[in-house]
């Protein structure tokens, strides 16, 4: 796949608008994140790795969720972590697209990135003696 609309063509109707109601949510919550293919599915970079998506037989799966989701999401995420992959949303075929849980996935993520990014700039206590 050279782009995420390839990946996204390369399915099923049904499980193509899925997709593409995904990349949409991504894209209005995160207009500034970077759109790619990484390991062969759609994948954004913001301050760092930002979300990705994959189609699978039964279910799309959204990666990564993080402490701080399951955290701050708690059993509103619950139904839809895998048992099997703590770090993985399931969303089956079958089930409705849970659009307003995952804008605030990509917002929190987006907050966990620019957090982490932030810390990363300013100095450290070691940087901040040895100025002084």
């Amino acid at each position: 796949m050279k782009s995420v609309a390839d990946y996204i063509a390369g399915h099923p109707p049904a499980v193509r608008k899925r997709l593409a109601e995904i990349r949409a949510i991504v894209r209005r919550v995160a207009p500034d994140a970077e759109e790619k293919i990484s390991y062969g599915i759609p994948a954004y970079a913001l301050e760092g790795r930002l979300l990705y998506f994959a189609a699978h037989t039964e279910h799309i799966g959204v990666y990564p969720v993080t402490a701080a989701l399951r955290r701050e999401l708690g059993e509103e995420l619950a139904p839809y972590v895998s048992k099997t992959a703590e770090s993985t949303i399931r969303i089956a075929h079958d089930r409705p697209l849970p659009r307003a849980l995952l804008a605030k996935v990509v917002r929190i993520r987006v907050r966990e990135n620019r957090e982490r990014a932030s810390a990363k700039a300013r100095p450290g206590k070691k940087a901040a003696r040895a100025r002084s």
